[in-house]
C-alpha cells in the first residue's frame, strides 16, 4: 500500500490503487479524504444499531 504522501500521484508500483481525495480539507485526524463519507456516519450507524436491535430480538412464534 503506497503511503499517503505518495497516493497523490499515480503509482507504476500500484496500478489499480485508488485513494481518498487527498486535500487536506478533507482529512479526519490521520484519515484522508474521510469527511467525504462522514456526512453519511450518524445515518449508517443508526441503521446498523438498528440491525442489531433486530438480531437481538426473540423470533416472533409461529
Amino acid at each position: 500500500m503506497p503511503a499517503p504522501e505518495r497516493a497523490r500521484r499515480p503509482s507504476s508500483r500500484y496500478p489499480n490503487w485508488w485513494t481518498d481525495d487527498p486535500d487536506p480539507a478533507l482529512r479526519e485526524g490521520p484519515h484522508q479524504g474521510a469527511r467525504t463519507v462522514s456526512r453519511w456516519r450518524e445515518a449508517f450507524l443508526r441503521d446498523f444499531a438498528a440491525r442489531l436491535r433486530r438480531a437481538q430480538a426473540p423470533a416472533p412464534a409461529r
